[in-house]
C-alpha cells in the first residue's frame, strides 16, 4: 500500500488552522493529520477532529492538559495522540540535570511569556522543591524582546548556579550573545529548552561561523542526529544526507518520519483502516522508531523513560554538540563553563 502525502499551513492559528484542516480532512479527503504543531492550534481543532474522526497525532502540542479529554471522554477524543513529552516532564528533565550533572543549589529560570513556559517552569518547580534547588527568580520576557540584557543583569546580580532558558524562537541566539558577553554570567551554567535554532545542524554551522565559540558550554535539551537513539536512526540519518544534502534537525524531521510510519504500523497490524481499530492498534504501540521506542500512555501521550524515549542533552564543547545526559546515550562528560577557555 502507498501513503499519499498533503500537506497545509497552519498559520498563525484561528481561522487560518481550521482553513487548514478543512482544506486536508475536506479538499483532499485525508484521514490522518501529522500535526498541528502547537498546543494553542491543536486546542482550536479538536472539536473538529473529533466530529470527522479523524485520527491527528502531533510532535509538538506539549502543554500538560491538552489531551486530558481523551481520559474524560474516551468516545468523542480517542482520535488525537501526540509524540511529544509534556511541559512537566520536560521540566523535571532539566532540573534533573541541573541537580544530578551540574550540581547546582540555586538558578533562575528565563523564559518567554507563553503558557509552555510556565508550564516547563512549574514542572520543575515542583522538582526542585523535592530536591532542595534554591529558584531564586521566575522571570518571563514578552516574545517579541530582542534586547535581553535587562534579564541576564538580574542573572548577574543574583548569581546563581545555573540558569535554565524555556524558548523556541530566534531569542534564543540573542539571548545566547548577551548572555556570553557579561564577565558574570559567562561563567554560568545555562541549559536551553528544546525545539530552538539549536537543535538545526545547518543554522548552528552559520551561527558558529558568524560567533565562534558563542555556543561553547551552553546546554540543549534537545536529540541531535549523531546519537543512536535506536537501532535505526543512523541508517535514517545517513539516508536524509544523502538526500538532501544536510544532516537532519531531529525534531520535525526524525519524528515526522516516525509518525508517518507508526501510522503504517498500527494499519497493517488493524488489517483495516478503519479508525476504530486503527486507534486500537495505535494505543497499543511499542514501535521501534528513528527518535525513539513510541507507545501511549491512557491519555494518548507519549510514554517518556529511559527505557522506551529519551530526549538527550547536548552541551556544546569547542564548537562541537557533545551528548552529555542521560548516561546511554552520552558521548561525553559535562564541562562546567568556569573552567572553560
Amino acid at each position: 500500500m502507498q501513503i499519499q502525502i498533503f500537506s497545509a499551513d497552519e498559520g498563525n492559528g484561528g481561522t487560518s488552522t481550521i482553513n487548514a484542516y478543512n482544506q486536508l480532512v475536506h479538499g483532499d479527503n485525508c484521514g490522518y493529520i501529522i500535526g498541528p504543531t502547537w498546543s494553542g492550534d491543536m486546542l482550536t481543532l479538536i472539536p473538529y477532529i473529533s466530529r470527522d474522526r479523524v485520527i491527528t497525532i502531533s510532535g509538538l502540542a506539549s502543554l500538560d492538559s491538552l489531551y486530558d479529554p481523551v481520559l474524560t471522554n474516551y468516545t468523542n477524543y480517542k482520535w488525537i495522540f501526540r509524540m511529544q513529552a509534556t511541559d512537566a516532564q520536560m521540566g523535571v528533565d532539566l532540573f534533573s540535570f541541573v541537580g544530578q550533572v551540574v550540581h547546582a543549589k540555586t538558578m533562575v529560570i528565563v523564559g518567554q511569556d507563553f503558557l509552555y513556559a510556565h508550564e516547563i517552569a512549574q514542572g520543575g518547580l515542583n522538582l526542585a522543591n523535592k530536591t532542595g534547588v534554591k529558584v531564586l527568580a521566575t522571570d518571563f520576557y514578552s516574545p517579541s524582546s530582542f534586547d535581553l540584557n535587562a534579564e541576564i543583569m538580574k542573572i548577574a546580580s543574583l548569581q546563581p548556579q545555573a540558569v535554565l532558558l524555556i524558548s523556541t524562537g530566534q531569542d534564543v541566539l540573542t539571548f545566547i550573545n548577551q548572555y556570553k558577553q557579561n564577565p558574570t554570567t559567562a561563567k554560568i551554567p545555562l541549559a536551553i529548552t528544546n525545539d530552538t535554532p539549536l537543535g538545526e545542524p545547518s543554522a548552528m554551522a552559520s551561527y558558529l561561523q558568524a560567533h565562534p565559540g558563542a555556543a561553547n558550554y551552553v546546554t540543549y535539551h534537545g536529540p541531535w542526529y549523531t546519537q543512536n537513539l535506536t537501532s535505526r536512526t543512523a541508517s535514517f540519518v545517513q539516508e536524509w544526507k544523502t538526500k538532501f544534502g544536510v544532516y537532519p534537525n531531529m525534531i520535525p524531521s526524525a519524528r515526522g518520519y516516525d509518525i508517518v510510519s507508526l501510522i503504517a504500523n498500527a494499519i497493517l497490524r488493524a488489517g483495516s483502516t478503519n479508525p476504530d481499530a486503527v486507534v486500537s492498534a495505535l494505543e497499543s504501540s511499542n514501535f521501534t522508531g528513528v527518535s525513539g521506542i513510541i507507545s501511549f500512555d491512557k491519555g494518548h501521550s507519549l510514554i517518556v523513560s529511559e527505557d522506551k524515549y529519551v530526549v538527550p542533552l547536548v552541551q556544546w564543547q569547542n564548537g562541537e554538540p557533545v551528548t552529555i545526559w542521560p548516561n546511554k546515550f552520552a558521548t561525553g562528560k559535562y564541562v562546567p563553563p568556569a573552567s572553560g577557555s
